[in-house]
């Protein structure tokens, strides 16, 4: 069996959704037998090929050019793709990142292979590979079956612990020769600096879209002082403008492990919850009892917590 990951190079280093493809990748490769390769492309790969030089892993192919400083999709799936074509693999492995979402599409679409998106198992079944998947919001879990050898999979971040074990690995420098498309990237605007860091507290009060109103940040704010945290947020809290990105917990943003989490008003969204799993202590306060964040929660209370923050902070004062 041939087995392809692609890595891939975010804010200047190796991803840590890299690493845990690899550590699927190996999986498979111990299960069915057969050569695992990673792929990597960017301006100047061969920097990480010690770092990538993992347990397991057969090959490493670093595809460079210098077109291939700053991700677009055009040049990414066809560089990568046309390295794919000539070892044929059975699968390949992308991880479910901002990157991976819009590349793993393209390259399945160039090389004709099914796809599956956002797995967090996947089986060779002897006919075909079947994979588990979460959809609707973490709600539920389909089983999702693809009949012959080959597949593409995305898988969901923070479901594969990293594997970061070093050992001989076969390196094959490429330099690549890419002609732009249509799209042409001009420059990475960085983030705004970061009011506070999330990540260095050990008591998070995360507010989701049923704290109401921005006014009701307040209350959360209060919360955290009283504890020593911080205030942290869902996706949607963003979106609305009352928290900056900083702030926002989540696969696609900020992982937290801090000692308590607090999640005010947030239903559970699979990418929200990836990025608070491993916390200490979860207490979760929703209205709606089958909110998915229940079933990872320490402590969870069905209330409105605009009725229950107050009576709360009231006797946190006494």
């Amino acid at each position: 069996m041939e087995i392809v990951c692609v890595g891939e190079i975010f804010n200047g280093d190796v991803s840590g959704s890299t690493y845990e493809a690899l550590y699927l990748g190996n999986q498979i490769k111990m299960e069915n037998g057969g050569k695992f390769t990673l792929i990597l492309a960017g301006k100047d790969p061969e920097q990480f090929s010690k770092k990538l030089s993992i347990k397991g892993l057969d090959n490493l192919i670093l595809l460079s050019d210098p077109s291939l400083e700053i991700y677009d999709n055009e040049s990414y799936s066809s560089a990568i793709s046309n390295e794919i074509k000539e070892i044929s693999p059975d699968v390949i492995i992308v991880p479910y990142t901002s990157q991976g979402m819009d590349l793993a599409p393209s390259i399945a679409h160039l090389l004709g292979f099914p796809i599956i998106t956002y797995c967090e198992s996947i089986k060779f079944s002897g006919k075909g590979w079947l994979a588990t998947r979460v959809i609707y919001g973490g709600k539920l879990r389909e089983e999702v079956e693809v009949e012959g050898n080959k597949v593409l999979i995305t898988i969901r971040p923070g479901d594969f612990p990293p594997l970061r074990e070093e050992a001989q690995t076969n390196i094959i420098k490429k330099n690549v020769s890419i002609s732009r498309g249509r799209i042409k990237p001009i420059e990475i605007i960085k983030p705004a600096l970061e009011d506070i860091d999330i990540t260095k507290f050990d008591v998070l009060v995360s507010v989701g879209r049923g704290i109401g109103s921005k006014e009701n940040l307040e209350i959360a704010e209060e919360l955290a002082k009283m504890l020593n945290g911080a205030v942290s947020c869902s996706r949607p809290i963003v979106d609305m403008g009352w928290l900056p990105k900083t702030r926002q917990v989540g696969s696609s943003a900020k992982t937290v492990k801090p000692k308590v989490y607090i999640a005010l008003g947030i239903s559970g969204a699979t990418n929200h919850i990836n990025g608070m799993k491993n916390s200490n202590t979860i207490i979760s306060i929703n209205k709606d009892p089958f909110a998915p964040i229940f079933e990872i929660s320490n402590y969870g209370i069905v209330a409105d917590i605009n009725d229950l923050l107050p009576l709360l902070l009231e006797e946190l004062k006494k």
